[in-house]
């Protein structure tokens, strides 16, 4: 007989970690199907085509002049030109380009990490679920078996219907708080699916964690978010050259064919250049590059400030996360032993009911703390995780 049911709990155990789903499998989800990490991948194609887009060759000019008098010498002109940037100017509009994709890879990396804090956020929230409807569920069958001592004694005469009636009513508020919790935890799977594009009804089953304490260090300045602020800094001091480059004349170089009377063809080169006299434009558009390239500069500087407030606020957190952990963890402990305690001299004594029930609900509030604690320093873990994430350059 305990064989077979050996071999029934492995087989139970089994089936559950095959069918448990870990957080790096929504995570994979989300990064494969996020409407928009797909969107971002698109633009970030798009704007990989604006390299071939800067091109030293523009389109050539053509024209075509037919004289129908007889009588005049030239009867057809036809001249081809084509005209070139002032030297460099390709180059610099590439080289803006590139660093534009660059900028924009950095804005990608950091949305991908947003979307595993997010993920892992809604994870950890269904956890706790889980374990508070598995903690009231215990309490339930606690108060439970009160009701059963309070009912045995009040049969011999040494209780009273008063502490019956007390176990029944903290049975039946933890089974409204199942109820409730089960409410929630359905939200909360809802949640989940539809932020991995998977069916919102379809069940999931949590991989437990539990919180470890991670040092983390990282530059600042690598993070993603300050990399991109810092590369569209870069780009806006490229593109104040390409504009200085493009107030300069643009040259021309071409060929013109003439018919003339008598049958006579000449053919004669030309060169053409540019006159960028009205420098009221290009002034203004060097100054727009300058001023956007300040305004990224004050940007990445209040960046800055605020992810090192919110590693300092963070890293604060975690540590009283750490030692309420602590702190709740010998309390339960205390509890329990003043609560066996108190449960033999109740059944003996018939008495102090209430302080057992008392105890029993500060046992329970200890566990319900430590429960949400564990699930709120996994939850900021994640978030000093994405703080701390460092991207190549």
């Amino acid at each position: 007989m305990s064989t077979k049911f050996l071999a029934a709990l492995l087989l139970l155990g089994f089936t559950y970690k095959a069918s448990a789903q870990s957080l790096e499998h929504f995570v994979e989800l989300a990064m494969d199907n996020h409407p928009q990490l797909k969107s971002e991948l698109t633009k970030h194609e798009a704007l990989k085509t604006q390299e071939e887009q800067a091109s030293k060759w523009q389109d050539p000019s053509l024209s075509v002049g037919f004289n129908p008098s007889s009588s005049s010498m030239e009867r057809l002109n036809v001249s081809l030109m084509q005209n070139f940037a002032w030297f460099g100017t390709t180059k610099l509009q590439k080289e803006a380009s590139r660093v534009a994709v660059r900028s924009n890879y950095q804005n990608i990396a950091a949305l991908q990490k947003q979307i595993m804090v997010d993920v892992s956020t809604l994870y950890y929230d269904i956890q706790e679920a889980e374990q508070l409807i598995s903690l009231q569920k215990k309490n339930v069958q606690v108060y439970s078996e009160f009701e059963k001592l309070a009912t045995h004694k009040l049969s011999t005469a040494k209780g009273n219907m008063v502490d019956v009636v007390r176990a029944e009513l903290a049975k039946e508020n933890a089974a409204i708080q199942i109820t409730l919790l089960e409410q929630k935890k359905e939200a909360l799977v809802y949640g989940l699916n539809r932020l991995v594009q998977r069916n919102e009804n379809e069940p999931i089953q949590i991989e437990s964690q539990r919180y470890k304490a991670i040092l983390r260090e990282a530059d600042i300045n690598t993070h993603p978010e300050i990399q991109a602020i810092t590369l569209k800094k870069e780009e806006m001091d490229v593109r104040t050259k390409v504009a200085e480059k493009e107030s300069l004349p643009t040259i021309g170089l071409g060929v013109e064919y003439m018919r003339m009377n008598p049958a006579r063809n000449d053919f004669m080169p030309m060169v053409s250049m540019s006159i960028p006299i009205f420098r009221k434009k290009y002034k203004a558009k060097i100054q727009e590059t300058k001023l956007l390239g300040e305004a990224y500069e004050q940007e990445r500087d209040w960046a800055i400030n605020q992810l090192y407030r919110e590693r300092n606020q963070i890293e604060n957190q975690l540590i009283q996360a750490n030692q309420e952990l602590d702190l709740y963890s010998k309390q339960i402990e205390k509890v329990k032993k003043a609560k066996e305690l108190l449960l033999t001299y109740y059944s003996t004594a018939g008495q102090d009911f209430e302080e057992l029930l008392r105890l029993q609900q500060e046992e329970f509030s200890y566990e319900n703390i430590l429960i949400t604690t564990q699930a709120t320093a996994l939850k900021l873990e994640k978030q000093s995780e994405y703080l701390h994430f460092s991207s190549l350059k």
